[in-house]
């Protein structure tokens, strides 16, 4: 399983996906408590990947519409339920009910067939009239009020440059047959590395504003490190003239190039 991240800026959280390029993963597995038993009904939200092309997989005798199912198990025992085969978007999919007969469980997601299989939550619960929602703002104050996040972040106070460490973890460059073609180097826009919703932070390395397939290109070291040049000499232009990073790329960008061409001062270097 690989988590993917690169979808969060709707979803509000990663996803676990099986890339196993046709070759059943490994099962996630994770411990889960319950305040109480008795019988739950259970919801995964997750998606049919493959709908638009309707292609047919075969597991153990049985004819599935899509290469992206599991099934879910509690403490060993397997739902019946197939999912990952009802629609094409993000979607709760009902899992039917489970009798929970103790408090500590072990949850476990088995991928049926390595073709990127996709789950990216999971609620048990005893309310018949829940409503889900499947997308949107009422999503996202679903999804943080059962998390106990507020609705709103928490000022933390104000910063001149907050550096945090990190990168995207999930897909890079994977694919199933490798063709070389030989392309000229390109550049990395300035606009790549500050956030399109969040005023005043900017981004250096592997979670740059990047698809997975630019990932594969722009993530190695001494590029990384040029990023983090990059964003630092904007840094100080943000700090000098009082702008957000957009402000910078649409006022001042002449003075960022400017800068970029002298580098980084030497004595900063070895600091």
């Amino acid at each position: 399983m690989v988590i993917d991240q690169q979808f969060m800026d709707y979803m509000e959280s990663p996803f676990l996906m099986a890339h196993g390029m046709g070759t059943p993963v490994e099962d996630a597995k994770t411990m889960i408590y319950f305040p109480e038993t008795g019988l739950f009904r259970v919801w995964v939200r997750t998606r049919d990947w493959a709908a638009p092309w309707k292609k047919e997989v075969e597991v153990k005798d049985k004819i599935y519409q899509s290469p992206g199912i599991f099934k879910l198990l509690i403490s060993g025992q397997a739902l019946e339920t197939v999912f990952g085969i009802d629609r094409a978007d993000w979607h709760w999919q009902y899992g039917n009910e489970v009798k929970i007969t103790k408090k500590e469980n072990e949850l476990c997601l088995r991928d049926l067939t390595g073709f990127d299989g996709r789950c990216d939550a999971i609620i048990f619960t005893k309310d018949p009239e829940l409503i889900i929602p499947d997308n949107g703002q009422e999503l996202t104050s679903f999804r943080r009020k059962l998390l106990g996040h507020p609705e709103k972040p928490k000022f933390a106070g104000n910063f001149d440059f907050v550096v945090v460490g990190g990168g995207i973890a999930g897909i890079c460059a994977s694919v199933s047959a490798a063709r070389k073609k030989k392309i000229q180097p390109y550049s990395i826009p300035f606009r790549c590395l500050y956030s399109r919703n969040i005023n005043n932070l900017m981004m250096a390395g592997r979670n740059i504003s990047v698809t997975h397939v630019a990932l594969g290109t722009v993530r190695v070291m001494k590029t990384i490190g040029m990023m983090g040049e990059v964003a630092g000499l904007a840094a100080s232009l943000c700090k000098k003239f009082d702008l957000s990073p957009r402000k910078i790329y649409q006022k001042h960008l002449k003075e960022l190039k400017k800068l970029l061409q002298q580098g980084v001062p030497e004595r900063s270097r070895l600091i």
